[in-house]
């Protein structure tokens, strides 16, 4: 079965907090690959993103379900 990860942080001016959690993500999704789940990995920002956080969340469900990932 298929699962996702969604890593919300609080963003930041400062680019650095945004690079260490997307390689976060990236070495999470690369563990994962090792099977041969489907899992989806992404990352989300509270503030100073282009979309507003619930925004991000509908839309990563939204995704979620498009690819038949149940949990979350």
């Amino acid at each position: 079965m298929s699962s996702a990860y969604l890593f919300v942080s609080h963003g930041s001016r400062d680019p650095r907090p945004q690079i260490a959690v997307s390689q976060l993500a990236q070495q999470l999704l690369s563990c994962l690959q090792s099977s041969v789940t489907g899992d989806l990995v992404a990352t989300a920002q509270l503030e100073l993103a282009e979309q507003p956080l619930h925004s991000q969340i509908i839309d990563f469900a939204q995704t979620c379900r498009q690819q038949g990932i149940e949990r979350l």
